[in-house]
């Protein structure tokens, strides 16, 4: 998990949280991913919060999960909840079918989807890929710093970093 920070707490005594939502399938197929996911990312929560603590930055980091089941419809319907909770930064969904499903809601509501690297890499991944509508994937640090910097643009259709 990146997460970028500025420096000590400059005087603020009030917290400011970076909310990361996951669409991760708790219960039924692939549940057994999905529940390590959301421990993993519970855990990398918890360690960046006590850096941030200790470098004395008053930025704090919160995931919340929800459970698709792997079903495009209920990744949808959380992805827009996500969205409309100002959550712009999601982890998942684990099937390609789920990744068809919020991609055009994710572009639409300007959401940073992060998902599995096999999609980049293997096979099955590049031919989702090619079913896919146009979409800018991002290869480097440069290219993720630049997508989040376009997440505080009030536009989303106006995209620097393609």
């Amino acid at each position: 998990m990146l997460v970028g920070c500025g420096g000590g707490g400059g005087g603020s005594n009030q917290n400011e949280t970076l909310r990361i939502g996951a669409l991760l399938s708790l219960t039924g197929g692939w549940s057994s991913l999905g529940q390590t996911s959301q421990a993993a990312m519970q855990v990398a929560a918890d360690d960046v919060n006590v850096y941030l603590h200790d470098i004395g930055s008053d930025l704090r980091v919160e995931v919340e999960v929800a459970d698709t089941e792997l079903d495009p419809d209920l990744a949808s319907v959380a992805l827009q909840r996500f969205a409309r909770q100002g959550v712009r930064i999601v982890i998942g969904p684990q099937s390609s079918a789920e990744v068809r499903a919020v991609k055009p809601i994710a572009d639409d509501r300007g959401v940073l989807v992060i998902c599995d690297t096999r999609l980049a890499t293997m096979g099955y991944g590049r031919r989702l890929l090619a079913a896919l509508p146009p979409m800018q994937p991002i290869r480097s640090e440069e290219d993720l710093v630049a997508a989040l910097q376009a997440l505080t643009r009030t536009s989303t259709t106006d995209h620097a970093w393609s």
